[in-house]
């Protein structure tokens, strides 16, 4: 399908063609299917369902048309799936179709750990199961560690991706593993094996995973970054600085060193501005600071940036305030310049702008350095009809 926009929503990954085309696969493997329910069933008031409730809504449908037993339904959409994606491509909008039946099988399979196992093990080869595999994590956590830990060595990249992307603490959209989170000893286990990772789509994942468990045990995570920037292969290198990311907006000295930055360095940041200083939410506006380097040697910089609520400036909500990345700069002594920045207002799915006051907190190797007054207004008032 046509990539998504605003006149071609998220929700549009379910839609009729795809719906039609699984129950052409379910009718060919298994002839007593009824087709037809199938399809009336998914998309009965279709136009009214979200993302999510489409998703459901075909489960569901699946649920009630699938053989009653587990295993001969678990067979059925496995011998379903289609072919499997190519080790370096990514998944196609159209194959979020599979993501209902990894929904199937989690509803559906905790008394039959081993073919649910089986299940997203070939479902991710198709879409991707890091969610899915979350729950059976759950379900039967040894086990489960003792799979992941042999596909770290599969030949399809997209389960070797899997084992690190399913074990992510902080998984986006997805609820967080508290044994993680309190001990990543485990995981990072797994991403050991996975660091040198030919794939950089299964690269990337790894370093993703090492930047959630940064946000948590920043020492832990700098000292494998440490032990990891040691090997000469690029692709490893690349990984360390992905997964440094966090490590470096908060100022981790360690870290910052790592990178090449100069923690320790003396400097004075002035002449912080917005342009315009009065914003419509869903305009832009650039951010200009003036660094001077006034320590007596030459010196590298990362500026990083926040903007937040003016009425929530506390330093718990700081910290969980989104962290823009703004650029990497290198000073001579005595040396000034200027730090320019163009940043949107406009409003995403993870982010939203309400009127009022903000502050825009600029961050220099992690420190605040400098901070002024933003306004954003609707664009009705600023006569942006």
């Amino acid at each position: 399908m046509a990539g998504l926009s605003a006149d071609n929503p998220l929700r549009n990954v379910f839609n009729p063609q795809n719906v039609e085309a699984l129950a052409n696969r379910l009718k060919q493997a298994w002839p007593a299917f009824d087709k037809a329910q199938f399809i009336l069933s998914c998309l009965e008031a279709w136009q009214e369902l979200s993302f999510s409730h489409r998703s459901k809504r075909i489960c569901a449908t699946l649920e009630a048309q699938l053989p009653k037993d587990f295993e001969s339904a678990a067979r059925l959409l496995i011998d379903c799936l289609g072919p499997e994606l190519a080790n370096d491509a990514l998944a196609s909008l159209d194959s979020f179709i599979v993501m209902p039946q990894c929904l199937f099988i989690t509803r559906n399979g905790h008394n039959h750990f081993g073919l649910s196992l089986e299940a997203l093990y070939q479902m991710t080869k198709r879409f991707s199961a890091e969610g899915d595999l979350r729950v059976l994590l759950g379900w039967n956590y040894q086990v489960c560690m003792a799979a992941l830990d042999r596909w770290t060595q599969d030949p399809n990249a997209h389960v070797r991706r899997l084992v690190s992307e399913g074990t992510r603490p902080r998984l986006p959209l997805a609820a967080r593993i508290q044994k993680f989170v309190d001990d990543p000893l485990p995981v990072l286990g797994l991403l050991e094996k996975l660091k040198a990772d030919p794939s950089l789509y299964v690269r990337r994942s790894v370093a993703n995973n090492l930047n959630d468990i940064a946000k948590d045990h920043p020492d832990l995570a700098c000292a494998t970054l440490v032990r990891w920037a040691a090997e000469a292969s690029s692709d490893t290198q690349w990984l360390v600085r992905h997964a440094a990311r966090t490590l470096i907006k908060r100022g981790h000295p360690s870290a910052l060193i790592l990178m090449g930055f100069s923690p320790q360095s003396s400097f004075v940041a002035s002449d912080l501005s917005l342009s315009p200083s009065t914003v419509a939410i869903g305009d832009s506006a650039t951010i200009s600071m003036k660094l001077s380097n006034i320590d007596d040697h030459d010196a590298r910089y990362s500026i990083d940036y926040q903007i937040v609520k003016a009425s929530e400036t506390s330093r718990t909500t700081v910290d969980k305030a989104k962290v823009f990345k703004g650029k990497a700069l290198s000073l001579h002594m005595a040396d000034s310049t200027v730090f320019v920045k163009a940043h949107s207002f406009r409003n995403t799915a993870g982010r939203r702008y309400k009127e009022g006051n903000y502050s825009l907190r600029v961050l220099v190797n992690g420190k605040l350095a400098a901070q002024c007054l933003v306004s954003l207004v609707s664009a009705v008032i600023l006569g942006q009809t």
